[in-house]
């Protein structure tokens, strides 16, 4: 059965070509940010960007025998968070996310024992919250700059948790095998924690963020963050659970 195809795109003039499955576009142009990096503020993310994922997901529930999604375009990190989350695998969907060179890399191919391992370096302060500071750089290292960002954000004084990875994702099963790895390393400090909130800044590969929110299923809320210049983040959209 043919796959249920979602663009999302960065401007409405946008042409699509060389497709025999009709897409449904998702023009998300203010979501971008831009050269300046100026976005909306996140009730803008939660009511329009996750509202109409949100939308769609129930679409495709009712309309269509498939909860296999092919995800086209382009988007910023924060967006293919959302969509990893919203199209979820524990709600029982799949997603194919096309890459640059056009290949697709899919969200249910597994690792398997040939899988490379995904070495991740651990740092943080761990004590008691409501909440934790995570941050996910794979191939930069962010957690220096996640730090002197938290003072602006209201959020000093909050554990931390950073993961740092200078391993490239190779397939689609060695990013399912990172996303293991780094998955883990969540669930562990939030049960010594025993935050309720996660708030997240990821820096990577954008497979490894949608395939990190589409198994991510955490018992504790996602408020997702953008870089905006050095030290400063700014909080996006909260990713549904």
């Amino acid at each position: 059965m043919r796959p249920v195809v979602l663009r999302t795109l960065a401007g409405g003039d946008e042409h699509i070509t060389g497709t025999a499955i009709r897409p449904i576009r998702l023009d998300w142009q203010e979501f971008f940010g831009g050269i300046s990096r100026s976005y909306p503020p996140p009730e803008q993310w939660d009511e329009r960007l996750v509202g109409e994922l949100l939308q769609t997901k129930d679409w495709v529930l009712r309309n269509r025998g498939t909860r296999r999604i092919r995800l086209t375009g382009s988007r910023r990190l924060s967006t293919s968070l959302a969509i990893g989350a919203v199209f979820s695998a524990v709600a029982g969907f799949s997603i194919e996310m096309e890459n640059r060179d056009g290949e697709l890399w899919a969200t249910d191919a597994h690792p398997t024992t040939d899988t490379p391992d995904f070495p991740v370096s651990i740092e943080g302060d761990v004590f008691p919250s409501d909440r934790l500071i995570v941050s996910v750089g794979v191939g930069r290292e962010i957690g220096t700059e996640v730090k002197e960002a938290l003072g602006p954000l209201g959020l000093a004084g909050t554990p931390t948790l950073h993961l740092f990875s200078d391993e490239a994702v190779r397939s689609p099963e060695h990013v399912n095998k990172a996303v293991r790895v780094l998955k883990d390393q969540v669930a562990k400090t939030l049960s010594k924690v025993g935050a309720g909130s996660i708030d997240l800044s990821f820096a990577g590969p954008s497979t490894l963020a949608l395939f990190f929110s589409h198994r991510i299923n955490a018992t504790a809320t996602l408020r997702c963050y953008e870089w905006v210049s050095r030290g400063r983040y700014v909080p996006t959209c909260d990713i549904p659970q």
